[in-house]
């Protein structure tokens, strides 16, 4: 009978579990994606927030090229993908070129004619390498006023932006705790969350159905075989009862024979 309640223990738990862990919800921007689950880490947003997602499945790269203004007599040529796919696969060779440009006066020559173009005159052309913005990020601040912002780096240092995450985003403050219970909560659940983040659902599932499986035989086995020194051990008290239940009839005998 044991084994049939702890078998179905576990069946129910399981069946419990896996629908949370395969909930397919996610909310995802360009930077990063919130799983909206049960678990809830005392975060500004109530879910997960997991690995930013690089790469779109099947996404297709739009890139278009334009040189920068003219500054300190250079300008860069900057590619961007229009579908935003996150891969560089197909950036244009000539993405990151630099090369050197004149800005005419204003008001023409002095004939009067006016300057051509869009005012930039190109007096030779210097080919760099191509460079690929590498940001990296620091965490987000506490969420004061609404507003909560952390600190990015270009670690390739190319001097452009175009791929810069957001640095400033708008956040919900916390209540304050009134006991520290909520805080070990927080503590116990983020460092759950912490094991499991970056792993796929299926392994996950994989985890838990391992988990299971240990904790139901241990109990089966346990149920089933009893170690036996505990078996000893309650023939021992069993014989010190009986022990203590015949003295008292023995030493009446004594006492009679005596008399």
């Amino acid at each position: 009978m044991k084994k049939e309640i702890l078998f179905l223990f576990s069946v129910i738990s399981l069946l419990a579990i896996i629908p949370i862990i395969l909930a397919d919800s996610y909310t995802c921007d360009d930077k990063e994606c919130i799983y909206n689950g049960q678990f809830d880490v005392g975060g500004d947003k109530a879910g997960i927030i997991i690995s930013p997602i690089i790469t779109s499945p099947g996404c297709e790269e739009k890139w278009t090229c334009s040189f920068t203004a003219c500054s300190n007599g250079e300008q860069t040529l900057v590619c961007t993908d229009q579908n935003s796919c996150g891969t560089f696969n197909n950036i244009p060779a000539d993405n990151g070129k630099v090369q050197n440009c004149t800005v005419p006066p204003s008001g023409g020559g002095p004939n009067g004619g006016g300057g051509g173009g869009n005012g930039v005159s190109f007096v030779g052309t210097t080919q760099r390498e191509a460079c690929i913005e590498s940001w990296q990020c620091g965490d987000w601040s506490p969420c004061i006023n609404g507003k909560k912002t952390r600190a990015c780096t270009d670690s390739a240092k190319c001097g452009t932006n175009i791929l810069e995450p957001e640095e400033r985003r708008d956040c919900s403050e916390q209540p304050i705790e009134i006991n520290g219970e909520t805080s070990a909560f927080n503590r116990i659940t983020g460092a759950v969350v912490g094991a499991l983040r970056g792993l796929r659902d299926y392994e996950v599932v994989g985890i838990i159905l391992f988990i299971l499986a240990i904790v139901g035989s241990a109990l089966i086995i346990n149920s089933i075989r009893r170690p036996p020194e505990e078996m000893m051990d309650e023939g021992k008290k069993t014989e010190t009862k009986a022990e203590v239940k015949e003295k008292p009839k023995n030493s009446k005998k004594t006492e009679k024979s005596e008399k």
